[in-house]
């Protein structure tokens, strides 16, 4: 009897591990979103935290597991923080924005992702801290004919505007 105790306290124990371990990811803890950057290549890499959408910064030092994690959905992330900053810029791109999710083909450092008439092609940096992103919009169907063309840089966190057109 005392076996299968000791052996059920330790089977919770690795499950509640296993289960923190496995689901930890940096998140903003003002508004819960994933869509956070830390300063890539710099003594702040992993440690200074800012959220992409609301701009609250924290500090914490992820575990090695879940910071190569984050690593591995930057271009996910800067995918939708792109999309993001287009809409706060731009609300009227809001209608056209598809639903379902993105299909993604990669050459080298040049990701391309599309969805609903939606182009979004980003070329990073080899150390993924900068990007050049092009969001291209050309209506499918029948209607009133769209087209966004959106140019913009990423800089270790922070999005500029370069060109947007919007043509009906």
């Amino acid at each position: 009897m005392k076996v299968w105790i000791a052996v059920l306290g330790i089977s919770i124990v690795l499950s509640a591990f296993t289960h923190m371990y496995v689901t930890e990811v940096p998140k903003c803890p003002q508004c819960g979103s994933t869509l956070v950057w830390t300063p890539l290549g710099t003594k702040s890499e992993n440690f200074l935290w800012r959220c992409l959408l609301d701009g609250t910064t924290w500090r914490k030092t992820y575990p090695k597991h879940v910071f190569e994690n984050w690593k591995r959905k930057i271009p996910h992330i800067v995918r939708d923080a792109s999309i993001e900053f287009l809409l706060r810029r731009h609300p009227e791109v809001r209608a056209l924005l598809p639903g379902g999710s993105w299909k993604e083909d990669r050459e080298g450092q040049k990701y391309r992702f599309t969805n609903g008439g939606w182009n979004v092609i980003i070329e990073f940096t080899p150390d993924m801290a900068e990007a050049h992103i092009v969001s291209d919009y050309t209506h499918q169907g029948m209607g009133i004919m769209h087209r966004i063309i959106w140019v913009a840089d990423f800089h270790n966190g922070d999005f500029v505007e370069l060109s947007y057109t919007y043509a009906v």
